[in-house]
């Protein structure tokens, strides 16, 4: 193997190790869903009909590594937020969810609701 000859076998195996334990490290970096949160559904738009709107959300993730990263971290942070508005339900805006490709993160907007 060719290397250049400031770098040693062992320099480059202690950089694959750094860059290995960052990339874990980052992946674990996911909004994390509360207990309150995980008590908080997702219905349909039909479902609302007999529930209180409570409000609009919208959320923006960039955490961990990759979409599915950043689309449950935004998941996530959407039943956060809509427990701690009081609500139990979303309704998630589909025309609203954007991956956004050049920031690397996705954003997702919700109605809040209250049902029984």
């Amino acid at each position: 193997m060719n290397m250049p000859k400031n770098f040693s076998r062992k320099s480059l195996l202690c950089l694959a190790i750094l860059l290995s334990f960052i990339t874990l490290s980052l992946a674990g970096c996911a909004t994390k869903m509360t207990s309150q949160g995980q008590m908080v559904r997702q219905i349909s738009p039909d479902g609302a009909s007999k529930c209180k709107f409570l409000g609009v959300i919208e959320v923006e993730d960039s955490a961990g590594i990759g979409a599915t990263d950043h689309w449950r971290g935004a998941m996530n942070q959407i039943r956060n937020r809509a427990a701690a508005m009081g609500g139990n339900a979303y309704v998630l805006l589909g025309d609203t969810l954007r991956d956004k490709a050049t920031s690397g993160s996705i954003a997702a907007q919700a109605d809040v609701y209250n049902c029984p």
